[in-house]
Protein backbone atom coordinates (compact mmCIF):
# COMPACT_ATOMS: atom_id res chain seq x y z
CA UNK A 1 0.00 0.00 0.00
CA UNK A 2 1.24 3.13 -1.14
CA UNK A 3 0.29 7.11 -0.65
CA UNK A 4 -2.30 6.16 1.78
CA UNK A 5 -3.48 9.24 4.35
CA UNK A 6 -3.24 8.47 7.39
CA UNK A 7 -4.05 10.49 10.68
CA UNK A 8 -2.77 9.34 13.91
CA UNK A 9 -4.69 10.70 16.97
CA UNK A 10 -3.06 11.14 20.37
CA UNK A 11 -3.55 14.08 23.20
CA UNK A 12 -0.13 15.21 23.11
CA UNK A 13 3.42 14.51 22.68
CA UNK A 14 5.21 16.42 24.47
CA UNK A 15 7.83 15.35 27.09
CA UNK A 16 5.93 14.98 29.97
CA UNK A 17 3.58 12.86 27.93
CA UNK A 18 3.71 9.07 28.31
CA UNK A 19 4.88 6.53 26.22
CA UNK A 20 3.47 7.39 22.73
CA UNK A 21 5.09 10.87 22.85
CA UNK A 22 7.74 8.84 21.60
CA UNK A 23 6.31 5.55 20.15
CA UNK A 24 3.66 7.15 18.09
CA UNK A 25 6.29 9.76 17.02
CA UNK A 26 8.39 7.02 15.55
CA UNK A 27 5.52 5.26 13.93
CA UNK A 28 4.69 8.20 11.56
CA UNK A 29 8.50 8.34 10.86
CA UNK A 30 8.75 5.20 9.63
CA UNK A 31 5.52 5.58 8.00
CA UNK A 32 6.41 8.38 6.07
CA UNK A 33 9.89 6.93 5.45
CA UNK A 34 7.72 4.35 3.39
CA UNK A 35 5.82 6.64 1.50
CA UNK A 36 2.57 6.53 3.63
CA UNK A 37 0.93 10.54 3.68
CA UNK A 38 0.62 10.60 7.39
CA UNK A 39 0.03 13.22 10.18
CA UNK A 40 0.21 13.30 13.76
CA UNK A 41 -2.86 15.41 15.39
CA UNK A 42 -2.26 16.39 19.01
CA UNK A 43 -3.20 19.20 21.19
CA UNK A 44 -1.25 22.19 21.79
CA UNK A 45 -0.28 21.31 25.43
CA UNK A 46 3.01 23.27 25.62
CA UNK A 47 5.65 24.71 23.51
CA UNK A 48 7.78 22.26 21.40
CA UNK A 49 11.38 23.79 20.87
CA UNK A 50 11.45 21.78 17.22
CA UNK A 51 7.51 20.14 16.73
CA UNK A 52 8.09 17.21 13.87
CA UNK A 53 6.90 18.68 10.29
CA UNK A 54 3.88 16.33 10.03
CA UNK A 55 2.77 17.36 13.43
CA UNK A 56 -0.83 19.03 13.30
CA UNK A 57 -1.99 20.82 17.16
CA UNK A 58 -4.76 21.94 18.03
CA UNK A 59 -5.29 24.46 21.23
CA UNK A 60 -7.62 23.01 24.08
CA UNK A 61 -10.79 24.57 24.37
CA UNK A 62 -12.99 25.05 27.31
CA UNK A 63 -13.48 22.32 30.25
CA UNK A 64 -11.43 20.44 32.32
CA UNK A 65 -7.78 20.39 30.98
CA UNK A 66 -7.09 16.80 31.64
CA UNK A 67 -10.31 16.11 29.71
CA UNK A 68 -8.10 17.74 26.46
CA UNK A 69 -11.57 19.13 25.00
CA UNK A 70 -10.56 21.05 21.45
CA UNK A 71 -13.60 21.73 19.52
CA UNK A 72 -10.75 23.01 16.80
CA UNK A 73 -9.32 19.41 16.83
CA UNK A 74 -12.73 17.55 16.51
CA UNK A 75 -13.71 19.93 13.74
CA UNK A 76 -10.59 19.09 11.73
CA UNK A 77 -11.04 15.83 12.19
CA UNK A 78 -14.89 15.81 10.78
CA UNK A 79 -14.13 17.86 7.94
CA UNK A 80 -10.83 15.56 6.70
CA UNK A 81 -13.70 12.24 6.69
CA UNK A 82 -16.63 14.12 5.54
CA UNK A 83 -14.02 15.30 2.36
CA UNK A 84 -12.61 12.08 1.87
CA UNK A 85 -9.01 13.38 2.41
CA UNK A 86 -8.13 10.44 4.82
CA UNK A 87 -7.98 6.31 4.25
CA UNK A 88 -7.54 5.58 8.00
CA UNK A 89 -7.58 7.31 11.63
CA UNK A 90 -5.42 5.68 14.02
CA UNK A 91 -6.60 6.49 17.57
CA UNK A 92 -3.41 5.86 20.41
CA UNK A 93 -5.40 5.76 23.70
CA UNK A 94 -9.18 5.73 25.31
CA UNK A 95 -9.26 7.97 28.20
CA UNK A 96 -9.50 11.88 26.85
CA UNK A 97 -11.30 13.90 24.04
CA UNK A 98 -9.17 13.54 21.28
CA UNK A 99 -9.63 9.46 21.73
CA UNK A 100 -12.92 9.79 21.72
CA UNK A 101 -13.56 12.23 18.42
CA UNK A 102 -12.27 9.67 16.04
CA UNK A 103 -15.01 7.53 16.98
CA UNK A 104 -17.77 9.64 16.68
CA UNK A 105 -16.79 10.82 12.95
CA UNK A 106 -15.73 7.11 12.31
CA UNK A 107 -19.62 5.86 13.40
CA UNK A 108 -20.46 9.09 10.41
CA UNK A 109 -18.18 8.69 7.71
CA UNK A 110 -17.02 5.40 5.76
CA UNK A 111 -13.12 6.23 7.19
CA UNK A 112 -11.66 3.11 9.21
CA UNK A 113 -10.33 3.74 12.30
CA UNK A 114 -8.04 1.51 14.70
CA UNK A 115 -7.56 2.22 18.60
CA UNK A 116 -4.90 0.87 20.34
Amino acid sequence: MNCSRLIHIVPGINEEASGPSYSVVRLCESLIAQGQNTTLAALDWAFMASPPPFLRTFPLGIGPRRLGRSSAMRNWLASTAKSGAVDLMHSHGLWMMPNIYPGQINRRSNVPLIVS
